[in-house]
């Protein structure tokens, strides 16, 4: 609080998904968290079937709550949420208090894994409870404007990312001042510019996407509306791990690799491959096929594919993206080793 809501305080410089958005969307956030954060930790750990915390009826009910439990990783998730969504200021003191504020999901008296896990169900209940626009809940505005809205959700998603992998893509991709690096194979015929539309929706959406391939139902969608798209083949979930690892190397490569010996490092460290999942490489080439099949029918690239919505990204980061997915889906060795030797760089 005497960091964010002292006399005279602006936002600092932001990082990462925070990084992405305006000053005050991210201030409006950040202060409105500080504001509230009892309220909210009181509804997160909300263990009653029936009434909320003010005692009227329970709404949401499909939402799933964490136990009590776990209040102090909780707690703990929301100040690092409002610490990231702030920024650091330059001065040595303001500096050194942010250093200080920063939280780990293993630094709250459990295991990583297990704290890593709590931090990402606070982030999927945040990211279906939070209203943010009044269509949402006809007759009740929005907790907060639609820009501050959009910087709390995306700082949650990245506060939450329980997969270690995903945390150091997410690192490399939307770091301070990063930049697309030199692109090979498909990703190369694309401008840098398409490229890194393209990979830092995937990342930033990357759950969503995942969720949607993987969806088992035959009759709703994830977030429990009628299924479209029903002649589309899904993945079973069971490939849930071989789905999630074909997206970060899809990500990976739409972005390319940057000179710095540190960047290059990681981006070779990231790299996936379809039998490096626990399967063995025919039946991993399979399923990283049907994700390729799946999202090149599934992508919205023009709006007059879906009248009335509008589509996921611009129609070069849409290229860039199916052009990339389905180089990495490819399933025929011989066909790799053709793209290898025409598209190298």
């Amino acid at each position: 609080r005497s960091y964010i809501l002292a006399d005279g305080a602006t936002p600092g410089t932001a990082s990462g998904e925070a990084g992405q958005h305006p000053a005050a969307a991210r201030c409006e956030a950040a202060r409105r968290l500080i504001n509230n954060h009892n309220d909210v930790l009181d509804d997160i750990c909300n263990e009653s079937d029936c009434k909320n915390i003010v005692g009227e009826a329970l709404t949401q009910t499909e939402l799933c709550r964490v136990p009590a439990a776990y209040r102090p990783q909780v707690d703990a998730m929301l100040r690092e949420t409002a610490r990231r969504l702030w920024g650091k200021n330059p001065s040595p003191e303001a500096f050194s208090l942010w250093q200080c504020l920063e939280e780990t999901a293993e630094g709250v008296g459990v295991a990583e894994e297990e704290g890593r896990a709590v931090w990402r169900a606070v982030a999927v209940y945040l990211s279906g409870r939070l209203q943010t626009t009044p269509d949402q809940k006809p007759g009740r505005e929005p907790e907060m404007s639609l820009g501050a809205s959009s910087a709390f959700l995306r700082v949650v998603t990245e506060v939450g990312e329980a997969d270690p992998k995903w945390r150091m893509l997410r690192s490399y991709i939307l770091a301070d001042g990063a930049t697309p690096g030199t692109a090979s194979g498909e990703a190369g015929q694309h401008p840098a510019a398409a490229r890194c539309e393209a990979a830092r929706r995937l990342i930033n959406n990357h759950n969503d996407v995942l969720d949607d391939i993987c969806n088992e139902s035959d009759c709703k969608n994830i977030v429990g509306e009628a299924l479209t798209q029903t002649e589309l083949c899904r993945v079973p979930a069971a490939y849930r791990p071989q789905v999630d690892a074909m997206l970060r190397e899809t990500a990976r490569r739409l972005w390319g690799k940057n000179p710095s010996p540190e960047a290059f490092s990681l981006w070779q460290c990231l790299e996936e491959t379809a039998e490096g999942v626990g399967v063995a490489e025919e039946e991993g080439r399979a399923v990283w096929r049907a994700v390729a099949v799946y999202l090149s029918g599934r992508l919205q690239t023009t709006p007059d594919q879906k009248p009335g919505r509008e589509p996921e990204m611009s129609l070069g980061a849409s290229s860039a993206f199916l052009r990339v997915v389905t180089e990495v889906g490819e399933a025929d060795p011989k066909w790799r080793m053709l793209r290898s030797y025409i598209l190298a760089d």
